[in-house]
């Protein structure tokens, strides 16, 4: 298996890690030791945290063993012995490693100060469960070889590794990752000076609250904090707690500050300044990761609305934003075109107002839907009033708009013209149901409408179909010529439609065969209407050259039955007629 060379950069990043770690344990060590036993404050864990969670795993190993040998060597120096260190050693570099395998566990990958759920993963993390394991072994080795209370010397460990990571791991993350150097090279000379200029108030305000021990004033840096973290985020916010943390620890121990004010030992006064500098670190960084997301959500929401306006501004579709009660929020700029309103002055009007009466139910309905089925889309065809009174056909695409909590806001349509596919719809519609000769109805629209009137009860509402079969007619194509007969049928179609009421409707339903439905009429009624249209068919006369001709027709007639369906009532108008043609044509019969 080939053997891949460590790249120079690599041992770059171990020899900064393990010198950082030799120089913070051998601080820590012999500073705060002030009971013998386990250090009051550890901030190499920090250093090595923020290392292994900004390279991959592969460094690990390494990074962990470069660490435990320097640790080894300033506890050795300053601390328990060299026989010692070694095994103190090794569960100070596993509390790191163990914190790394949960923080990349629980799926945080880049950085944990960019949201507050990172965030919390980090704390339980570094601040309770990885301290509080290996604490058990660092501090059995510990009051083994010092003879020190175990109790003790893991309550130290606890709180002291606990506070440490919190406090200091986010400021070495923001170092072992580069992001301080890239905001320092993005960042405008106008936000640098800010910076330094906040960084300074920060500094003169830590200097004199902690050179002080008259008064606990420990409240006043957390206004420049504050300051810093709203305008710099969470880069600015983690080191400024460097700032206090490195002005109040110094201070702290030369018997200075409001901390001294506790009575107790410098070890508990220091457990102190950490649990303040926690707090605060507590309280800041959510807030600033809680700003970094805002601020993502902000860019995200402009490229957005660029994007947005890009669309709507050219698309001949209307583009609308209602609120949940139909108030018009934005209109496109292509309503003008297509309705001729100004966008600008629909703003805050009912949309529903801009629909044809006859159609806002429908239209409504479709934005109730949206509202109650937020995830699904809702089409609706109406039509809607254009400026100077014109009706139009549009068809919207309607859904809810909802929050990241799933809060519906509003609604947002997409409207289009669809005038000319809708008379093309009309007139496709009107001939399928339209014989081409006569200009009447044809057999699909007469079944149609006869199946729609023999709808339930309208038996007993009354109602008649009657068959008319013109008599002879293949006599008048055969010595006349079909153009001919083709002029009959359309004047027999033309004295029909003179002859009927409103609500009669009369199809040609087969090449001489045309039917008529009564709504609503007896069967004596539709008699004396078929009766009339007979006498007037009789009384016309077909120009062919110089001789007239004459046609006559025979009708049966059938009124409607409970129960009736098309079938049965076509079936005993056929017989009907039928009975017509068997008693000399030219007559009406009426079914039994």
């Amino acid at each position: 298996m080939a053997i891949t060379r460590p790249r120079p950069q690599t041992f770059v990043r171990l020899a900064v890690t393990g010198a950082a770690y030799f120089l913070a344990s051998g601080l820590a060590i012999a500073l705060t030791r002030f009971e013998g036993g386990a250090a009051f404050l550890w901030i190499a864990n920090a250093i090595l945290l923020a290392s292994l969670t900004t390279v991959g795993r592969r460094h690990w190993f390494a990074l962990i063993l470069c660490c435990w040998a320097t640790g080894s060597i300033a506890t050795g120096i300053f601390g328990l012995g060299w026989t010692a260190a070694p095994f103190i050693s090794f569960p100070l570099v596993t509390e790191p490693f163990i914190a790394a395998v949960l923080i990349r566990h629980w799926g945080v990958h880049r950085s944990f100060l960019d949201s507050a759920r990172n965030f919390s993963v980090f704390v339980l993390a570094a601040g309770i469960i990885a301290p509080a394991c290996t604490g058990l072994a660092g501090a059995a080795v510990i009051s083994l070889v010092s003879h020190t209370s175990f109790s003790a010397n893991y309550s130290n460990w606890l709180v002291g590794h606990a506070l440490s990571a919190l406090t200091f791991t986010p400021i070495f993350l923001q170092l072992a990752s580069g992001d301080i150097d890239r905001w320092v090279k993005d960042a405008s000379f106008k936000g640098r000076s800010e910076a330094a200029l906040l960084f300074a108030i920060l500094t003169v305000t830590s200097a004199g609250v902690f050179s002080q021990s008259q008064l606990p004033l420990l409240f006043l840096p957390i206004l420049p904090l504050m300051l810093i973290t709203f305008r710099t985020g969470n880069i600015g916010a983690a080191f400024a707690i460097v700032i206090i943390a490195t002005v109040g620890t110094g201070l702290t121990l030369k018997g200075l500050g409001p901390i001294n004010l506790i009575h107790g030992t410098n070890g508990h006064r220091l457990q102190f300044l950490q649990f303040y500098l926690t707090t605060t670190v507590m309280t800041v960084l959510p807030v600033a990761a809680e700003l970094a997301r805002r601020h993502l959500l902000f860019e995200r929401l402009q490229d957005s609305e660029a994007r947005f306006r890009l669309l709507t501004e050219n698309s001949t579709d209307i583009v609308l934003n209602l609120g949940i009660d139909g108030a018009i929020r934005y209109a496109s700029p292509s309503i003008k075109q297509l309705g001729g309103y100004d966008p600008h002055q629909l703003i805050g009007t009912a949309s529903i107002n801009l629909v044809d009466v006859e159609d806002r139910g429908r239209v409504a309905a479709a934005h109730l839907q949206a509202l109650i089925s937020p995830s699904e889309m809702f089409s609706v065809e109406f039509r809607a009033i254009v400026t100077g009174g014109q009706q139009r056909w549009f068809e919207m695409q309607t859904r809810a708009v909802t929050d990241h909590e799933g809060v519906i806001r509003g609604l947002v349509s997409a409207v289009r013209d669809i005038s000319t596919r809708h008379l093309a719809e009309v007139e496709l519609s009107k001939a399928a149901n339209t014989d081409p000769l006569t200009g009447l109805s044809n057999r699909r629209a007469f079944d149609h409408e006869l199946t729609r009137q023999l709808g339930p009860g309208s038996g007993a509402n009354g109602g008649c179909v009657a068959i008319f079969d013109l008599d002879h007619f293949k006599r008048i194509n055969d010595t006349f010529g079909h153009a001919i007969g083709d002029n009959v049928l359309c004047a027999f179609a033309r004295v029909a439609e003179g002859q009927i009421c409103g609500g009669d409707s009369v199809a040609r339903i087969g090449g001489e065969e045309f039917g008529f439905i009564f709504p609503k009429i007896p069967g004596e009624h539709a008699y004396a209407v078929c009766e009339r249209i007979r006498e007037a068919v009789a009384a016309i006369a077909v120009k062919a050259g110089d001789w007239p001709v004459r046609v006559t027709v025979s009708i049966g007639i059938a009124q409607f039955r409970e129960g009736d369906d098309r079938i049965s009532a076509l079936s005993r108008a056929d017989e009907a007629l039928y009975a017509a043609k068997k008693q000399g044509r030219n007559q009406s019969s009426l079914a039994a």
